[in-house]
C-alpha cells in the first residue's frame, strides 16, 4: 500500500511539488496508507498476501507502477495549461527570457510560468486534491495491493488517447489568444513592406509584448472556465484507467 501511494505522492500535482519537503511528502504518505488500510485490507480478504521476496518485490513495483500511472493522468491536465502558455511566449517572443522553473524542473518563458502557477490554484480551487484522495481509495477496492496487475495493450492505447486529448486541450485554451497574436504579426509584415524604412522589430517587439500581457489577462477566465471541465472530467479518466489496468 506504502508503495502506490508514495509513488502517487512523488508525482501528482501539488503534493509532488518539489518545494515540499521530502519529509512532509513520507509523512504524508504514511498518513493516507493509514487512513485508506481498512478499504485496502477488505479488498485483499479474498487474496493471498505474497510473503516470498520475489513475489512481494514484483507486488511492490506492480503497485508502484498504478500510482505513478494515477499521477500521469492527474498532471495531464496540469500540462494542458502549461502548453498553452508555451504557444503564448513564442507567439509574443518571450522565448529568450527562459528561467529554471522548480516546479517542473526544467526551463520555462514568463508565461508558460504564470499558467501553471495559474492552473495549480485552479486545480485546489477546484478540489482537484480531494478527487485524487478520493481516486487513491476507490484504486484499492478495483485493484487490491496484493496482485500484480500487467498493462494490457487497452491501458497503453488509453494513455495515448488521454496524451492526445491534453495536447488539444492545450492548443484549445492559447488559441483564441494566438489568433491575435497571429493577426498582429500579419499586421506588422504589411506594415514592414509599406514602410520599408521603418525599423519594424524596433516598433513590432514592444508592441507585440503589450499585446500579448493584455490578451494573457483577457483569456484568463476562459482559461479557468475550460481547465475546470478538465479537472472535472479527471475522476472519469482515473476510473477508466484504473478499469483498463484491471481488465
Amino acid at each position: 500500500m506504502l508503495s502506490r501511494v508514495s509513488a502517487l505522492i512523488a508525482i501528482a500535482p501539488v503534493f509532488g511539488a518539489s518545494q515540499v519537503p521530502a519529509q512532509v511528502k513520507v509523512l504524508l504518505s504514511i498518513v493516507l496508507s493509514l487512513v485508506v488500510w481498512p478499504l485496502a485490507f477488505s479488498a485483499m480478504k479474498s487474496q493471498s498476501v505474497p510473503t516470498e521476496f520475489y513475489p512481494l518485490a514484483l507486488a511492490l513495483i506492480g503497485n508502484a507502477m498504478i500510482g505513478l500511472a494515477m499521477g500521469f493522468v492527474v498532471g495531464l491536465t496540469l500540462m494542458a495549461v502549461q502548453m498553452a502558455g508555451t504557444i503564448l511566449d513564442l507567439q509574443v517572443g518571450f522565448t529568450v527570457a527562459q528561467t529554471f522553473n522548480p516546479e517542473i524542473a526544467d526551463l520555462a518563458a514568463p508565461l508558460t510560468q504564470l499558467q501553471y502557477l495559474y492552473a495549480v490554484l485552479l486545480f485546489l480551487l477546484a478540489n482537484g486534491h480531494y478527487m485524487l484522495i478520493s481516486a487513491l481509495g476507490q484504486s484499492f477496492a478495483l485493484l487490491p495491493a496484493s496482485a500484480l496487475q500487467i498493462p494490457s495493450g487497452s491501458s497503453l492505447e488509453f494513455v495515448t488517447q488521454l496524451t492526445s486529448d491534453a495536447l488539444l486541450n492545450g492548443i484549445t485554451i492559447a488559441a483564441p489568444a494566438a489568433a491575435v497574436m497571429l493577426v498582429v504579426d500579419l499586421s506588422f509584415a504589411y506594415l514592414s513592406r509599406a514602410v520599408p524604412h521603418m525599423n519594424i522589430f524596433f516598433v513590432g517587439t514592444p508592441a507585440k509584448i503589450i499585446i500579448g500581457l493584455v490578451l494573457m489577462v483577457a483569456v484568463l477566465p476562459m482559461t479557468a472556465f475550460l481547465f475546470g471541465h478538465i479537472v472535472a472530467h479527471s475522476p472519469y479518466d482515473l476510473s477508466s484507467a484504473l478499469g483498463a489496468l484491471e481488465h
